[in-house]
């Protein structure tokens, strides 16, 4: 169950905005763990932290940055907007489901160019 090619597309499309934000495009392994680390440690205790699996985690994070997407913190709207107009016509060739490992990678590739528009 915690195979990262089980996430929902749209949840690996915030991870791939998460990496591109961090600049960490080439290393795959480093990116995800950031992203699975990033703003954890905020709001859950040890014990809690140490019962959760990645994917969990990961799912956790995610939550938090569409909740901030949705009306909190409104200074990075344009950004993100911009951002996905980009992925979304990526996306929309993906069939709906499940993005796996791969394309994600593919898809870090084909947004390399568009990293320097963003800086």
């Amino acid at each position: 169950m915690d195979n990262p090619e089980n996430i929902p597309i749209y949840l690996w499309i915030c991870a791939l905005e998460s990496v591109l934000l961090l600049k960490d495009y080439l290393n795959y392994d480093y990116a995800f763990n950031k992203i699975v680390e990033e703003d954890y440690y905020t709001f859950l205790t040890e014990e809690e932290r140490m019962s959760l699996s990645q994917k969990s985690r990961f799912i956790l994070y995610v939550e938090r940055k569409i909740k901030r997407l949705n009306g909190e913190g409104s200074q990075n709207y344009k950004l993100n907007r911009n951002f996905y107009n980009i992925t979304g016509v990526i996306a929309s060739t993906v069939s709906f489901g499940h993005l796996n490992l791969g394309i994600f990678k593919s898809l870090l590739s084909e947004l390399k160019p568009y990293i320097d528009f963003y800086e």
